[in-house]
């Protein structure tokens, strides 16, 4: 013990205090619960990614959409229809994806020997990426480290021991683990998003434009970042985006059809008219239409949505314009000095601002936290309050706190957006230490 003692005292203090909050939020708050009652906890999902559990949230309906587009056969018996005409709004198949998504599968469904992606192929990229991701955050954390912060953090097995606490802090980060759980391509999302934030940090700018054209054939709303890059003159990170995303789209529109790709946005419109009450939805739209007891709040409706409601729509549409031209706007000349809390901030703001922006489209806020947290020792103004506030959102959004489900029948259920209101809180210190940080 008295060893153990002298090799932490060799530290710094900020490792060993991560230690111990990645010990009191990993496991001293979950394993209680855990032990005391039959609610899921975070490390549910820990384990189910050792033993390698995980579905085909993504990964069906996928499959369906390359099956219809890949089968005449099958398009004849549907008179030809657009993709989500038929899978869309006639079968009620959730796919809820731009074709260009399915062209990172057509690879895998050609050296497939029976033509079929199984999901183990595809969780196992996924699983592998997690991994990735960690050592991604390991090198966003100790660049921000050196970068932002006055600590001094040179010794190579304090080095290590912060790899094992960044691998930790992502096996016990609920939104990436739940991603991969239910099989889920936001797992990959989340990676190139990390992969984008590092060559950010590295100044290889048209690598992470690559990355996020990469994220926008995904999940297209992110698409926004290219008017972000265009309002703050980051022309290597704009040509790179466009560059990947006109290829893509290109590529998309030859195999698949201009009526197909086309036919996408009349499932994004029905999408941004209704959102979903489902409490996973951790969105504007998911709090009002659960507010308002306006669709199914504990339960999974795999072939419907919420009734139109104008409050729901308007409320969720206000606020997602207030978010994105707060983000585009409002100081933007501050990149300049802290450019890599600029993005963070941007794509933190158009994930919220979604209508639906499910627990594990959250993923995304690990990096931040890895390149937040030096740089908040780093501002003598921000150190305290900055703390307290980065360890409130990274509690919140961290864990997954089931007993919120007991509020679902009540006006009190505004709690059960507790994920929520945790992103909504780094997003305001990510506006305070842009505006704080000075970019050495």
């Amino acid at each position: 013990m008295a060893a153990f003692q002298k090799i932490l005292q060799r530290w710094s203090s900020f490792t060993r205090y991560l230690i111990l909050f990645a010990i009191l939020n990993g496991a001293a708050i979950n394993l209680p619960i855990l032990l005391g009652s039959s609610d899921t906890t975070t490390l549910h999902y820990t384990r189910a990614f050792f033993e390698r559990e995980a579905y085909n949230d993504s990964w069906a309906p996928m499959r369906q959409a390359l099956q219809y587009l890949h089968t005449p056969d099958l398009r004849h018996l549907f008179n030809d229809k657009p993709l989500y005409t038929v899978l869309f709004f006639d079968q009620k198949v959730k796919f809820q994806y731009p074709l260009t998504s399915l062209l990172l599968l057509e690879p895998l469904r050609e050296l497939s020997p029976d033509g079929f992606i199984h999901d183990d192929l595809l969780n196992t990229i996924s699983w592998v990426g997690i991994l990735l991701m960690a050592l991604l955050l390991w090198r966003i954390l100790t660049m921000s480290i050196s970068r932002y912060s006055k600590l001094d953090i040179t010794s190579p097995a304090e080095k290590i021991i912060l790899l094992f606490l960044c691998t930790a802090f992502t096996l016990t980060f609920y939104p990436l683990l739940k991603a991969y759980v239910l099989g889920q391509v936001q797992v990959w999302i989340d990676v190139l998003f990390t992969g984008m934030a590092l060559a950010w940090l590295t100044h290889r700018k048209k690598l992470s434009g690559f990355l996020a054209g990469l994220i926008c054939i995904i999940k297209p709303q992110l698409i926004l970042l290219l008017l972000w890059g265009l309002l703050r003159k980051q022309k290597k990170f704009v040509l790179a985006l466009v560059i990947a995303v006109v290829v893509f789209a290109a590529i998309s529109v030859a195999a698949y059809g201009l009526e197909n790709n086309l036919d996408y946005f009349n499932a994004v419109t029905f999408i941004a008219q209704h959102g979903e009450s489902y409490f996973p939805n951790q969105s504007m739209n998911g709090l009002l239409n659960r507010m308002l007891f306006n669709g199914n709040n504990l339960e999974w409706v795999a072939r419907s949505f919420p009734p139109y409601n104008p409050i729901v729509y308007w409320g969720t549409l206000l606020t997602s314009i207030a978010l994105i031209g707060f983000a585009l706007i409002w100081r933007r000349r501050e990149y300049k000095n802290a450019d890599v809390f600029d993005l963070s901030l941007a794509v933190l703001s158009f994930t919220i601002a979604s209508p639906v922006a499910w627990e594990h489209h959250y993923g995304i806020l690990l990096p931040i936290f890895a390149v937040a947290l030096p740089a908040t020792l780093g501002v003598y103004d921000l150190r305290k309050r900055g703390i307290i506030l980065l360890a409130i959102t990274f509690f919140l959004s961290s864990n997954f706190f089931q007993f919120t489900d007991k509020t679902a029948a009540t006006y009190f259920n505004f709690i059960q957006s507790y994920l929520l209101f945790g992103a909504v809180v780094l997003l305001f210190h990510l506006y305070r230490l842009r505006h704080a940080v000075k970019q050495v």
